[in-house]
């Protein structure tokens, strides 16, 4: 997830594509991520595959799972997916999702956390749902407006029987004598 720089390509070579396959069956972690962004492989749920292109003009793209991810996303899972121990490593122990992870952990909590998650999902749904509903409902009071205003339009003219068509046929004859009048004065 860190910035790529054109240097990293061999020389004379247009583009890197650099992949990783992780296996997940240990890292509820990781699962949960990929669930909660939509990013989880239903065919092979216990892998995952991280892959970045690197092109010559220093663009790059990330992939998790043959899906483009913006660079943080893949800084993001990279660090539930790789455990790098060094003179920094007690910093980890600040974060607030690996303590939350770690505490999952240490109660066995898996299948609560995935009914969690699942609810979580479907309360996402439910949200979208009502957003779109009440955008319905805007556009319907909108067009009910313009509707309404329209009547109005139409009630202060008071066209009477058969008023509307003789308008009709006056605007299609005056149409007709500008073309013709265009037309003979090309003559």
């Amino acid at each position: 997830g860190q910035r790529a720089e054109s240097g990293m390509l061999r020389s004379g070579e247009s583009r890197a594509d650099v992949s990783a396959l992780f296996s997940l069956q240990n890292n509820s972690a990781a699962q949960q991520w990929l669930q909660a962004h939509e990013l989880d492989d239903e065919e092979n749920p216990e892998e995952c595959v991280l892959r970045r292109t690197i092109s010559a003009d220093g663009r790059s793209k990330g992939f998790i799972n043959n899906q483009p991810v913006p660079a943080a996303q893949l800084r993001e899972l990279g660090a539930l997916l790789v455990q790098i121990s060094g003179q920094h490593c007690s910093q980890q122990l600040l974060k607030p999702e690996y303590q939350l992870q770690l505490l999952d952990t240490f109660c066995h909590n898996q299948s609560l956390l995935q009914q969690l998650n699942h609810q979580f999902h479907l309360w996402k749904q439910q949200q979208q749902k009502l957003a779109d509903f009440r955008q319905q409902c805007a556009e319907n009071e909108a067009r009910k407006q313009l509707l309404h205003y329209q009547i109005e339009e139409l009630n202060e003219f008071a066209l009477k029987q058969g008023e509307f068509e003789e308008l009709d046929l006056t605007q299609k004859r005056l149409a007709n004598s500008e073309l013709l009048s265009r037309g003979s004065q090309s003559v």
